[in-house]
């Protein structure tokens, strides 16, 4: 179960940085951020577990 929660973590790291290094003026933004979600935390997942899980990013806007 720790690993399952290191792994969580370092997903979770890793759509944060993906969030801060976009830019949330740019056309298309959505469509953008979902589709580098899935992604890159779908090869970061494979790398890690040499599974490919079904990545289904959702954003809400607060």
């Amino acid at each position: 179960m720790q690993d399952n929660q290191e792994l969580l973590s370092k997903v979770r790291a890793k759509v944060k940085a993906i969030f801060k290094e976009t830019d949330r003026n740019q056309p298309a933004f959505d469509a953008y951020i979902k589709d580098k979600i899935r992604n890159d935390v779908g090869q970061f997942l494979f790398s890690q577990t040499r599974r490919r899980p079904m990545v289904l990013p959702v954003l809400i806007e607060v």
